[in-house]
């Protein structure tokens, strides 16, 4: 007997999938960041049991990593290691302040707004030393 639910396979067949669709190795890995176990909460400093590498450019994987840090409020420490990271990559302070723009309507533009001067310190722009010497009107 039904529960009146209908359940629909959209899983394209194997030999479907484009290069950019997906594929069976990737499929893997989202159900290993699915499963809850060892292989998803090992110690850090177990790396045997980790999730496996990923196959974003050292720029890409650290603006990911900012948006993420945007996303859940980080510390300033944290955005300057980041933001070092992405730099050091090839990333400039333009691609880091787009990432913002990119988040914003995702994670709302107070975190962005509260983000902002972490970033601003981990890029070298002191906000407050700029408004400082801003003419009074």
């Amino acid at each position: 007997m039904s529960d009146g639910c209908v359940t629909v396979d959209r899983s394209p067949p194997a030999e479907s999938l484009g290069p950019n669709e997906g594929s069976g190795d990737q499929t893997d890995r989202l159900r290993k960041l699915a499963e809850t176990g060892p292989s998803v909460s090992a110690p850090a400093r177990d790396q045997s049991h980790t999730i496996g590498p990923h196959r974003l450019d050292e720029k890409t994987a650290a603006l990911a990593c900012l948006a993420a840090l945007v996303a859940v409020r980080a510390t300033p420490s944290s955005y300057r290691r980041c933001v070092d990271l992405a730099l050091a990559a090839g990333a400039t302070v333009d691609d880091v302040v787009d990432t913002l723009k990119v988040v914003a309507p995702s994670v709302g533009l107070a975190r962005v707004v509260s983000a902002a001067p972490g970033l601003a310190l981990a890029v070298g722009y002191d906000i407050d030393a700029a408004l400082e010497t801003l003419d009074d009107p």
